[in-house]
Formats: C-alpha cells, structure tokens, sequence
C-alpha cells in the first residue's frame, strides 16, 4: 500500500516549509503525486529516502572519488545535463545517490 503525506506533514517530518518540499518534488528530491487540481501528496517512502543517514546526496568531490574522474568533470556532466544535481545555494551542489546510479547503468559497456 502507498502512503502518502501532505505537504505540510512533509515539510515537518523534513523540518523545512511547505515552500521548501515544494522545492524538493519540483527537483526531484522527493516524490509526489497530484491527487486534485489543489492537492499534492508526497510519497512517504521518499521523504524517508531523503532523511536517510546514509545520506543519499553526494558531493562533487565524493562523485568525482566514485567514478575517478575530476571534479571539473563532473561539473561538466552536470551542465550538459547528463548528470541531475540539485542545487544547495549559491555555489553548493549535491547528486542524489539514486541519479548517480541512473548515471552509471545508463552508461555502462558490456567489457566481454
């Protein structure tokens, strides 16, 4: 069964504003779903996700350790879209876990 949070359950659970997880889905941090034309759920599952201690947002620099690659690069990734990152202020980025996986099975080569 899907359980789902509105906005404001959401935002408290995450400890940010109703504006804030707004910001999340539109980047797609968190999921949601319209359930009416004045109605968004948020996908519980993703909220947890997002919390997760783990953390399921890497840093350019963890990024470029993984795939052994420049930070440089992975900037260049992302401006030509081909890595999502989601912005933390000015000059911070983070790459969810999940699209850096997307990432590499996208991009992956059968080596036999």
């Amino acid at each position: 069964m899907i359980d789902l949070l509105t906005v404001r359950e959401a935002a408290s659970q995450l400890g940010v504003s109703p504006s804030t997880v707004y910001r999340l889905i539109s980047n797609g941090a968190i999921s949601a779903v319209r359930v009416s034309d004045q109605a968004v759920r948020v996908h519980r599952r993703s909220v947890t996700d997002y919390l997760d201690p783990v953390g399921p947002e890497l840093t350019v620099s963890q990024v470029a350790a993984m795939l052994k690659i420049s930070k440089s690069h992975v900037y260049s990734l992302v401006r030509k879209r081909r890595l999502r990152a989601i912005r933390r202020g000015p000059r911070s980025m983070r790459i969810l876990a999940k699209h850096l996986e997307s990432y590499i099975e996208i991009h992956s080569t059968d080596l036999d």
